[in-house]
């Protein structure tokens, strides 16, 4: 009702404050309603300014401060994570190596060097050029979490350029309680560092449904609102703020009527609220007397909070692929183990349902090891990517047996097409778990073991499957 109103009316001038009432349109990623004060976090200008180098022994100097800017990137980033270790958690620690993967990268180093070189021109729209030419490649690909993990490459692009500003970035160590946080986009180092706590909800410029800031605000029940573009160039700090993240929008310095509206608004939303809350933990019957089981499907630890709230039992879902993405090598054993121990046994979840990884070749963008597939959609992914490549199959599997002692597991194979695939599946299974019975290495060996029928080859066999 009032989307309508306000898109006719983006911008008015409050009589009585004379301030600008803005209304903006994003992406919702975390339902509800908040009303607060504006914080605007982390102002600094990623605006990049052009210059030619019109004499070419300026080359060399730009690239010198390109250079001291990528050591100093580096720098930062090693030391965050040394901060970041202690406070627990894989995922920010694992994003934070992903960032000095990419700004390390020869191939991100020489590109920019190159645009300096041959293009003469300044370091800051080097590193933007770079970017850029990323960002076309990551917007063509069909997979949503892949083309949102262009994020990573902009925040170590815009890490750089502060760098060659000469500008530290700012802290949340000042931030009050009870704000509306404003940003560019929340990193996960910035998340790790600050009390979520605090804020009554998030409004970013950029990120997707898959962004860090989304992921978090969903496991916290903040409501956030993320791609709003400008955001950041529209509001001020202790600006009055209203925060739709069910509608994806967001209303700065609202008139008195509005605010009046979304008030109440805010209160029939909490009411519903409430009332699902009291009825989230009740066991799920229908009217025959048939007992449903409701589970939730997750990614990262950080969503789990947020489903044992809304009542879920078990994880019906863990994907797996985050942990291959945006790196230049494969994962050991040791980092399977850790994410996988850290969903299992959490107090209140009946179980977690682990599916092996479901990617093909051609996500493994930097592993020579690995062949890539012309048409991995119809060839090598999932399931049979990983009866090709084994040894990084039993690799993922060892690490779930393991993680199988500390709670209960179910293991899921996806892109199951027909019986054969089952049962070289469960060949490898079976390998694997002599080989750690024969290590004298603790574990479930009676895990139940399932398939995700999502081929249409599949269903047309269920029956045979399913023995």
């Amino acid at each position: 009702m009032f989307q309508q109103l306000f898109m006719r009316i983006p911008r008015l001038m409050n009589a009585d404050n004379e301030k600008k009432t803005i209304v903006l349109k994003g992406i919702g990623v975390s339902p509800g309603i908040v009303i607060g004060k504006a914080y605007l976090f982390d102002k600094f200008d990623t605006h990049v300014s052009f210059f030619h180098l019109s004499d070419k022994n300026l080359v060399p100097q730009e690239i010198k401060r390109l250079k001291r800017a990528l050591k100093e990137t580096e720098r930062q980033l090693q030391e965050l994570k040394a901060k970041l270790h202690d406070l627990g958690g894989m995922e920010p620690l694992y994003i934070i190596d992903v960032h000095i993967m990419i700004m390390k990268d020869r191939r991100f180093i020489d590109t920019t060097i190159e645009n300096v070189r041959e293009k003469a021109v300044n370091a800051e729209w080097a590193v933007r050029m770079t970017i850029d030419k990323y960002k076309e490649i990551f917007d063509k690909m069909e997979d949503d979490y892949l083309r949102g993990r262009i994020s990573d490459i902009q925040f170590v692009g815009r890490r750089i350029l502060r760098n060659l500003a000469g500008r530290k970035r700012e802290t949340a160590d000042g931030i009050g309680e009870g704000v509306v946080m404003i940003a560019r986009e929340l990193s996960p180092a910035d998340t790790a560092q600050i009390k979520i706590d605090k804020f009554l909800g998030f409004a970013t410029d950029f990120g997707g449904k898959t962004s860090h800031t989304a992921i978090v605000a969903q496991s916290m029940g903040i409501p956030a609102v993320v791609g709003l573009e400008a955001i950041t160039g529209e509001v001020r700090t202790n600006d009055d703020i209203i925060v739709d993240g069910s509608a994806g929008m967001v209303i700065i310095n609202p008139d008195p009527e509005v605010l009046r509206r979304y008030e109440e608004k805010k209160r029939h939303y909490q009411k519903l609220e409430a009332i699902s809350l009291n009825h989230a933990r009740m066991p799920a019957i229908t009217k025959d007397n048939f007992r449903v089981d409701i589970g939730c499907n997750i990614e990262f630890t950080e969503e789990i909070p947020f489903a044992l709230k809304h009542g879920a039992e078990n994880i019906g879902l863990y994907r797996t692929e985050f942990i291959y993405i945006n790196r230049e090598n494969l994962p050991t054993e040791e980092e399977h183990f850790a994410s996988y121990r850290s969903i299992v046994g959490v107090p209140g979840l009946a179980w977690t349902t682990i599916r092996t990884f479901d990617l093909g070749g051609d996500k493994f963008f930097s592993d020579p090891k690995l062949g890539r597939e012309r048409n991995p959609q119809m060839g090598l992914r999932a399931i049979r990517f990983c009866l090709k490549e084994v040894g990084l199959f039993k690799v993922q599997l060892r690490a779930i047996l393991r993680a199988s002692a500390y709670g209960k597991i179910r293991l899921l194979f996806p892109m199951i097409s027909g019986v054969e695939e089952i049962r070289q599946a469960k060949k490898v299974f079976t390998e694997v778990r002599d080989e750690l019975v024969a290590e004298g290495i603790p574990m479930d060996s009676r895990l139940d073991i399932g398939i995700m029928i999502e081929v249409p080859a599949a269903v047309i066999v269920a029956d045979e499957l399913a023995k």
